[in-house]
């Protein structure tokens, strides 16, 4: 009875033990993962501004197209009319 209780005693020790080692491996990977997610959320953080940035230039591109597309529009109506005017000057 005693050596059996001296066994279950060592045995607790072993079990005790490795639960240790386990422990301290969870809390590793734990911070580990915390460190990952701190990397994701960074890296998110740089993407959303980097989107942003590009929404806001991409909108500006947009504004200054059409504003230039329509310029173009009626200089190549001055033109016409010109055109006009110099063809009707010539009669």
């Amino acid at each position: 009875m005693e050596r059996m209780k001296q066994e279950l005693g060592h045995m607790n020790e072993v079990l005790t033990c490795g639960k240790l080692k386990i422990d301290e491996k969870v809390v590793v990977l734990c911070n580990k993962l915390d460190a990952l997610k701190d990397i994701m959320n960074k890296r998110e953080e740089v993407f959303n501004n980097n989107l942003s940035r590009l929404e806001s230039e991409s909108l500006n591109l947009k504004l200054n197209l059409e504003s230039q597309m329509s310029e173009n529009k009626q200089i190549l109506e001055k033109m016409q009319k010109a055109e006009t005017d110099h063809t009707e000057s010539r009669r």
